[in-house]
């Protein structure tokens, strides 16, 4: 060999004066930057992981996408789906897009691009920010709960006027009617008799087990009357003052994840013989049969809700009284013109198996509109509605109704599932798998 001669450049030698030739191209903008990422496949016959060995260009590090790799980007709230083929990584878990100097905001397709003008930002772990991701389980529950939220603060004014008219429904209100009554019949021979009426009901969800669109519920409604100066069908009319017997009808309602738009509910009913006169109850310790049963579509809803009572003792607990035999049924069908405006019907039949022929039915057909809104930043529905007798006593009794419904929507006074344990119990149900890891970053990126 001549002296003069450069001694040939040993492969190594060569290998690493080429890696350092590319990487100072790279930088200089000379050579395409996807380019510069591309991985290549190592000869090596075992694989790691299932997977050839990769390494990479400049580097000639191994980048396979190991399982603790990704375990690592999990604290970005990313998965390995989230990258495309085009997309690399290092074998120190970084993703080639957050490289200080490899930066880019193509993909394969893009060899060639211009470099990014602005470095890429990339995300602060916990341990940067002091602060801790939330738990995968509560991520979930908050995106379930934002969907089918209890709390009415969080409800459209077209979810609000559908609930608040389901007498099952999730919302917990306050329903008070006022009334003006108009009653005859052939023990009257003047004009019909005017009086008043306060209907008081509060509406209160009860959970049992599950949440959101998986709770069971059971969706009391105790109801209680005030007559005002009701008129008596006895010598002269005279006219009294007091308050009805209490009804608390109990229905278990199927959950919306099971029933979808239906409504089905069944449980059992309970009168008390809270009655200041004969007139204004029966005076008996009575039970019975209830349920719901309806449909909601997207812009009407209507429904059905009977009650039925067996009187089972006097109101001072003697066996010679247990013959009271009566029931309601409460039905409706309402319809949205807007998602704040409801027009229809809601009236109540009455039926009472005890009383003289002719003198058992009362079905009023009526028209009724009402409105969700805001009152004081609290959501609030009221409805106006009149409604007349078809069928009513022969004797005495209720030919006509104007009224005025006022409802409240509150929070429910109970939040937690009573029977909640049975889940955590049974091993968590759907709440253990949303608890999957995955969850905290699938919801991440939506």
């Amino acid at each position: 060999m001549n002296r003069w001669q450069s001694p040939r450049p040993q492969p190594t030698t060569l290998y690493r004066n080429r890696c350092h030739l590319a990487a100072v191209l790279a930088i200089a903008g000379l050579l395409p930057w996807q380019a510069a990422a591309t991985e290549t496949v190592s000869p090596d016959p075992e694989p790691r992981n299932g997977e050839p060995i990769r390494t990479h260009a400049i580097t000639g590090k191994p980048s396979n996408r190991s399982s603790d790799v990704w375990s690592r980007l999990t604290q970005y709230g990313l998965a390995e789906e989230d990258f495309d083929s085009g997309e690399q990584l290092f074998s120190d878990g970084e993703p080639a897009a957050s490289h200080p100097v490899l930066a880019d905001t193509g993909t394969a397709s893009d060899a060639g691009s211009e470099p990014a003008s602005e470095p890429v930002t990339v995300p602060a772990t916990a341990a940067e920010t002091d602060v801790a991701p939330p738990a995968p389980t509560e991520v979930a529950q908050a995106g379930e709960d934002d969907a089918y939220s209890a709390d009415p603060s969080k409800a459209s004014s077209k979810e609000l006027s559908q609930q608040t008219a389901n007498p099952v429904g999730r919302f917990a209100f306050i329903f008070t009617q006022v009334a003006t009554t108009f009653k005859d019949g052939d023990a009257n021979n003047g004009n019909a008799k005017v009086a008043g009426e306060i209907v008081f009901q509060p509406i209160i969800p009860i959970p049992l087990i599950g949440t959101g669109e998986d709770e069971w519920r059971i969706v009391t409604r105790p109801t209680i009357a005030l007559f005002i100066q009701n008129p008596a069908p006895r010598p002269g009319f005279g006219r009294q003052t007091g308050i009805s017997d209490m009804l608390i009808p109990l229905p278990l309602a199927l959950p919306p994840s099971i029933a979808g738009r239906w409504l089905a509910a069944v449980g059992p009913g309970f009168s008390f013989p809270t009655a200041t006169d004969d007139d204004f109850g029966v005076q008996l310790w009575s039970v019975g049969p209830t349920g719901v049963f309806g449909y909601i579509a997207k812009n009407w809803m209507a429904g059905a809700y009977p009650q039925y009572y067996f009187g089972v003792a006097d109101a001072g607990r003697a066996d010679r009284t247990k013959d009271a035999s009566f029931g309601n049924m409460f039905y409706w069908f309402l319809y949205n013109i807007t998602d704040e405006w409801q027009v229809g019907w809601n009236p109540t039949i009455t039926f009472d198996n005890k009383a003289t022929r002719g003198n058992r039915w009362n079905v009023p057909v009526g028209f009724l509109v009402s409105r969700v809104t805001k009152i004081f930043g609290k959501p609030f529905r009221w409805e106006f509605g009149v409604e007349y007798s078809v069928v009513n006593q022969d004797d005495f009794g209720e030919v006509a109704r104007i009224k005025v419904n006022l409802l409240p929507i509150v929070q429910r006074p109970i939040k937690k599932p009573l029977l909640g344990f049975l889940s955590r119990l049974g091993g968590g149900g759907s709440a253990g798998r949303r608890g999957h890891p995955e969850s905290y970053a699938r919801a991440q990126r939506r």
